[in-house]
C-alpha cells in the first residue's frame, strides 16, 4: 500500500539542462486526453510535456527530481478521465529511497501535486481508473 507524501527534491545540487523545447531522447509513452485536446509524452531526457492537439504547441513541461545517471527517467505516464492531472513514473526515487515513485502534476500549471513513495519497482506504465479514484 503506497500512500502520498510531500514532493521533495531530493538534492540541492543545481543540475544543469538545456531547453529544447522539444524532447531530447527516446520517448516512452504518448498518451491522450479524453477529449482529445492534449498529448501527453514522457521520456529518458526526465521530462513529462504536455502538447496542445491538434497544433501540437507545447503547454508545460513536467519535471520529477532527478539526479545523474538514470535518475529521473520517465517510462509511464497517465492522464485523469477529467484531464486535470498527469501522473508519471519511472526510475523515479531509487537512487535516494531504493524504492520507485509516482509524480502526479497538475496538468494545466505544470506543477507537482503530490508524489506517491515506496514502491517495490520501477513503474513502467500507468492508468488512471474510469472513475479517476485511482
Amino acid at each position: 500500500v503506497c500512500t502520498a507524501a510531500p514532493a521533495a527534491a531530493q538534492t540541492a545540487d543545481p543540475i544543469l539542462r538545456v531547453e529544447t523545447g522539444m524532447h531530447t531522447t527516446l520517448i516512452r509513452r504518448v498518451v491522450v486526453d479524453a477529449p482529445r485536446n492534449r498529448l501527453i509524452t514522457s521520456s529518458d531526457d526526465k521530462t513529462a510535456r504536455v502538447w496542445q492537439m491538434p497544433e501540437g504547441r507545447l503547454l508545460s513541461i513536467l519535471r520529477v527530481p532527478v539526479d545523474g545517471g538514470h535518475e529521473g527517467q520517465l517510462f509511464g505516464v497517465a492522464v485523469s478521465p477529467d484531464g486535470r492531472r498527469v501522473a508519471t513514473a519511472g526510475w523515479t526515487g531509487w537512487d535516494w529511497d531504493g524504492k520507485g515513485s509516482i509524480y502526479v502534476f497538475d496538468a494545466d500549471t505544470g506543477d507537482l501535486v503530490t508524489r506517491f513513495p515506496d514502491l517495490d519497482e520501477t513503474i513502467g506504465a500507468l492508468v488512471w481508473s474510469p472513475d479517476g479514484r485511482y
